[in-house]
């Protein structure tokens, strides 16, 4: 036997964290027995103590055959992952927004779907949903802001992807990223209607700072949003809201006490925090401590947590992107795969045709980009943090292998460490721990 390459540990108040990243498997133990468990895996041969502490450290993967490459195993979860009976479907019913946030890296070019690239879409997920790989189809809306053009796109096409999922008998939900600043009661019931009960909402940080970047022609719209998330919330039980936070070192500086704590305890659990670093101010600004405290502070408060470092267990693929069954349709039929690019004519994928089909102008590079893992580099490889890091994404191998950019690491431009992604993920072990305890009481 030997040691798995990917075990981690952390220190965290008189105890030890241990992880192993290809398993996910956690625990927990004193200070005072670390030294037995790193004398086992330094010398896991010798079998100088319990035979069972070596079976269960073998059982957690913690220690390994000699012969299992490790690697290969990462290689095989992710070739495993990006197949699959699900077929997701972003669309943007526009680029247009309301809002201006100084940060965003979309055009806002004026326009909407009109009703050939419409009725084009309606074939597409008439064939999708129809075939005997796909069990399931999510209808994503993205944009822009996709509530602008409720009534003109999102009502008719989810109404006639729902009813072409139920004659097929395939399973079907929707999601949404929005502003939320248009999320009114009348659109609430409709997603009660039509299984649309995720939505991505985002705050800009305290009252002030967020009415500051997010407003409707200088109107103020935290309040209205807020509103909007608790009535969504409150509209079905299995609703759940993506509350991101977009944040710099003044939003955190600023505090969020006001945010969290102004919300109703009854809807906290259905609101999961994703804090977000502002995207120009990456590897320049540093707020890992005081973000820290501001998740151990909102965890007290009652609200599940979006995994908030760069870190994470990968269990193959690292976004949607990764995966074969996707694709996002722009509002004029052109065809994307990375919905945090610009939405611009080089950077199109392929296009919609007459027939409802994708036809991909790059086929041959995009399925060279989604089969090669996403850590498929000699740094990578080389690196004891790829079991939690997960190599680059999509649009990030797109950029080496079509635009021969050499690969980021990501540990530069992060605010949290593998430290701070332990303790994180430890805890979130032990409360959904006790959920199941609960659950079976």
């Amino acid at each position: 036997m030997k040691s798995s390459r990917y075990n981690y540990f952390a220190a965290d108040d008189g105890k030890i964290i241990c992880l192993n990243g290809v398993t996910g498997n956690v625990f927990a133990i004193s200070e005072d027995v670390f030294p037995l468990l790193k004398d086992i895996l330094k010398n896991p041969n010798d079998q100088i103590y319990d035979a069972n502490l070596y079976q269960s450290l073998y059982n957690l993967h913690f220690l390994i055959d000699d012969d299992l490459d490790e690697i290969d195993c990462l290689r095989k979860r992710y070739q495993d992952s990006i197949k699959g009976s699900l077929y997701k479907l972003i669309v943007n019913p526009t680029q247009e927004c309301n809002f201006r946030c100084w940060y965003c890296y979309e055009n806002h070019v004026k326009g909407q779907m009109n009703n050939n690239i419409l009725e084009r879409v309606k074939l597409f997920i008439d064939k999708t949903i129809a075939r005997t790989d796909i069990n399931s189809f999510e209808l994503s809306w993205f944009g822009g802001e996709p509530l602008l053009y409720f009534k003109e796109i999102i009502y008719p096409l989810a109404r006639h992807a729902q009813c072409k999922a139920e004659k097929e008998g395939k399973s079907f939900w929707q999601t949404m990223t929005t502003n939320g600043y248009y999320l009114t009661p009348d659109i609430i019931t409709f997603c009660k209607e039509t299984r649309l009960t995720s939505v991505q909402i985002t705050l800009d940080g305290n009252r002030e700072l967020h009415n500051r970047t997010r407003n409707e022609q200088g109107k103020p719209s935290f309040d209205r949003i807020l509103e909007n998330i608790i009535n969504f919330c409150r509209s079905n039980i299995e609703n759940e809201v993506i509350l991101r936070i977009n944040y710099t070192k003044e939003v955190i500086e600023a505090g969020l006490k006001e945010v969290f704590e102004s919300i109703p305890d009854e809807v906290r659990p259905q609101i999961r925090v994703n804090f977000q670093r502002v995207w120009q101010t990456v590897g320049i600004e540093k707020t890992s401590e005081a973000l820290m405290e501001h998740l151990k502070y909102i965890k007290e408060l009652g609200y599940p947590l979006v995994n908030n470092t760069a870190f994470d267990i990968y269990r193959g693929k690292q976004c949607y992107a990764d995966m074969l069954n996707y694709a996002n349709i722009n509002y004029d039929g052109n065809v994307f795969r990375c919905t945090a690019k610009e939405y611009s004519p080089e950077n199109r994928l392929g296009y919609l045709d007459a027939n409802g089909d994708i036809v991909w102008t790059k086929q041959d590079l995009v399925r060279k980009v989604i089969e090669s893992p996403t850590f498929e580099n000699e740094n990578c490889l080389k690196c004891k943090n790829l079991a939690i890091c997960g190599g680059l994404c999509f649009n990030h191998r797109w950029n080496c292998i079509n635009n021969s950019q050499k690969p980021e690491c990501i540990k530069s431009k992060v605010d949290t460490d593998v430290n701070s992604f332990l303790k994180s993920y430890y805890q979130i072990h032990l409360k959904r721990r006790e959920q199941l305890k609960q659950r079976i009481l």
